[in-house]
């Protein structure tokens, strides 16, 4: 007697009037019917109706999971949420695919397209370790994440170019050897243990006490001037973006380097420097733009690093980032949250690699789009 037609009226008639005769025809479908009952809970925004259909759906499954209507809202969305979790995870035992939708089945019945699907949504689920939307969670930390990679990859950049550039033009000589055993030595430095000495002798435990030790603001720091505030974050921001941004920096430096070493000795170089011009006019004006490249390039290949370099810098200045929190999820085996993050990461890898193309065809409009070389005979 099952058909899906049938069973959605039932549960239909369960939801208006909770009927007693739908709920014995619905026990005699017994499983049969779990495909509409859980795609009811998930249409309904009722937490009456909610309690209802769970109430009906662990009974017939054996499940003791009701939601309480006297809990907070945060705690029955949870709840709701686990239940959708769970039929997620057996949606093929219980349901029925025939006609077209086995042929679209295929596709639309997986793991992966639910996964795309949600992840197209920003539905990201909820985090095992304290029931709460992931993507709520990400709304409050992701911000001072970015935050702190942008400062820590603008500081990389702002001094690796001019020390690549100096070295490059110095080649040889002392400044250039200094610079390279101070950036090589810089390289291998840890950034856990630079972190460690930064908070021991310049973050106020006895010692210099010239930066702040912990957190982005001061306590009472709402009450103030927006321009104090700024001041005072900037202030709390000194010590981790730089030792978020101090290997970065010393390996861009060897970039710009070795790009403006090749630069250097080119016709166009010995050209503008016939006609007149100074060293700095020719480094700045024609060797720059040329030089800079392999530097760009590696634009959205620091984002990764910044993002898992995050989660150590976070948790030594205790910055309320994605950094600390994803450290926190790998200790309670909060999957979804660790999944988001990695989705998130990859996003930002991908926008990076899109700005640093369009940053290199601004730099050489050679390789715009719609620009082609020409052939000479």
């Amino acid at each position: 007697d099952f058909t899906p037609v049938r069973a959605s009226r039932l549960v239909r008639r369960l939801i208006l009037r909770n009927d007693e005769l739908a709920q014995t025809v619905l026990r005699q479908l017994d499983t049969y019917c779990l495909a509409q009952l859980m795609e009811a809970l998930r249409e309904e925004k009722s937490p009456t109706i909610q309690a209802r259909l769970i109430a009906f759906t662990g009974e017939l499954v054996g499940i003791d999971d009701p939601l309480d209507l006297r809990a907070s809202a945060e705690v029955q969305e949870a709840t709701v949420s686990r239940w959708l979790r769970w039929w997620d995870q057996r949606y093929e035992r219980y349901s029925t695919v025939t006609g077209l939708s086995r042929l679209t089945g295929a596709f639309t019945e997986t793991r992966y397209f639910r996964w795309t699907r949600d992840l197209v949504t920003l539905d990201f689920g909820v985090s095992t370790r304290d029931n709460r939307p992931i993507l709520e969670k990400l709304a409050a930390r992701l911000p001072v994440t970015l935050l702190l990679s942008f400062l820590a990859l603008l500081t990389a950049y702002l001094m690796a170019i001019p020390l690549g550039i100096a070295s490059a033009v110095r080649r040889g000589g002392p400044f250039d050897r200094i610079t390279s055993v101070v950036m090589f030595v810089v390289y291998a430095l840890p950034a856990f243990w630079v972190a460690m000495l930064a908070l021991r002798y310049l973050g106020g435990t006895g010692h210099l006490d010239l930066f702040p030790a912990q957190g982005l603001t001061s306590p009472g720091a709402e009450a103030w001037p927006w321009w104090k505030q700024l001041l005072d974050m900037a202030h709390h921001l000194v010590l981790p973006v730089f030792c978020l941004s101090y290997i970065s920096m010393a390996m861009l430096t060897r970039y710009q380097r070795v790009g403006m070493i090749q630069v250097i000795n080119r016709d166009f170089m010995r050209t503008a420097r016939a006609k007149g011009l100074s060293q700095t006019q020719v480094i700045l004006r024609h060797g720059l733009r040329n030089g800079v490249i392999p530097v760009v390039t590696m634009l959205g290949l620091q984002i990764p690093y910044l993002v898992s370099g995050s989660v150590v810098v976070e948790l030594i200045f205790g910055i309320p980032g994605v950094g600390i929190e994803t450290f926190e999820a790998i200790c309670a085996h909060d999957r979804p949250w660790l999944m988001a993050a990695v989705t998130v990461t990859a996003i930002l890898t991908m926008v990076g690699t899109v700005a640093s193309d369009v940053v290199y065809a601004i730099i050489d409009p050679r390789i715009a789009p719609g620009r082609r070389a020409g052939w000479r005979l």
